[in-house]
């Protein structure tokens, strides 16, 4: 069965979740923002995947995992996700070291 692969972000700068759903990618941010105090952000989706296909993307990022389906904001990561943003809201894309580092 199909579904959409998501990529779902903890605030400016933080973790990175992985996903797979058969529905919405925004109905799933809607269940994950329920049991996280966080504001999470939908930084965008793949339509028409499988689930083999998520798999593919975690061990693509492994070495950049934090814990379970959530990884680290690596370049490589925001780079592979480019193609598949929503919006033009780039302040999202901006690593925490260079939020921190803004004079």
């Amino acid at each position: 069965m199909n579904g959409v692969i998501y990529f779902i972000q903890e605030g400016l700068g933080g973790a990175i979740k992985i996903g797979w759903s058969r529905g919405p990618a925004n109905i799933r941010l809607r269940q994950l923002q329920t049991g996280n105090s966080v504001e999470l952000i939908l930084l965008g989706f793949v339509s028409d995947c499988d689930k083999s296909e998520e798999v593919r993307w975690r061990r693509r990022f492994w070495e950049f995992r934090k814990r379970n389906e959530w990884f680290y904001p690596a370049d490589a990561l925001l780079k592979a996700i480019e193609p598949y943003r929503l919006g033009p809201a780039k302040s999202y894309w901006a690593p925490p070291v260079s939020i921190l580092g803004a004079a």
